[in-house]
């Protein structure tokens, strides 16, 4: 054997010693009993799933943002809603949940090199940002709640129809009003 290949499989050992290579939330674990979920871990996958996008939102919703409102749906993730236009030309999507995934939405726009390209924007959640350019994209946080909307095929080539011309911060709050229909049905 090489050094290297030496050096690898030591290094595994160590790892594997140290507790490096446990099992995962709700993998056996080396006894081959169920790792527990935690109680809050559970609450926040049952409210994910348990969202109804239609109770929450309708398409009157998309006044002022879509020219053409058509109809409320969850979307593909668990807990978020989209809200498409009559011509299928472009939408409305709405994640939002407390889950870590839009959580980590929140977080890479206010806490990475991203924040730079976005701006705040006054009375969504606790607080919310936007995109600067055009005020396409919104992600906001209320508690420990979080929501994010963008325009579904914004920018590409014959849907821009799709969309009124309202941009920049006017558009922000509108999706911004979005969010703060979530927060108020959490």
């Amino acid at each position: 054997m090489s050094l290297l290949t030496d050096e690898i499989i030591a290094i595994a050992i160590a790892v594997a010693s140290a507790g490096g290579c446990t099992a995962s939330k709700g993998e056996p674990a080396g006894n081959d009993k169920p790792a527990a979920v935690s109680a809050s871990d559970a609450t926040d996958a049952e409210h994910q799933a348990a969202i109804d996008c239609s109770k929450i939102y309708s398409t009157g919703d998309a006044a002022g943002i879509l020219n053409l409102p058509g109809k409320v749906s969850n979307y593909t993730r668990p807990g978020s809603c989209i809200i498409g236009s009559a011509n299928d030309l472009g939408s409305i999507i709405i994640f939002a949940g407390r889950d870590i995934e839009t959580e980590m939405t929140w977080n890479d726009v206010t806490m990475s090199r991203d924040r730079v390209n976005y701006v705040a924007v006054p009375g969504i959640g606790d607080g919310a940002v936007r995109l600067a350019s055009d005020g396409s994209t919104i992600v906001s946080k209320k508690g420990k709640a979080y929501c994010s909307v963008q325009l579904g095929g914004l920018g590409q080539s014959g849907y821009e129809t799709a969309f009124t011309k309202s941009r920049g911060e006017a558009l922000a709050i509108k999706l911004g009003a979005l969010c703060n229909k979530y927060f108020a049905a959490d």
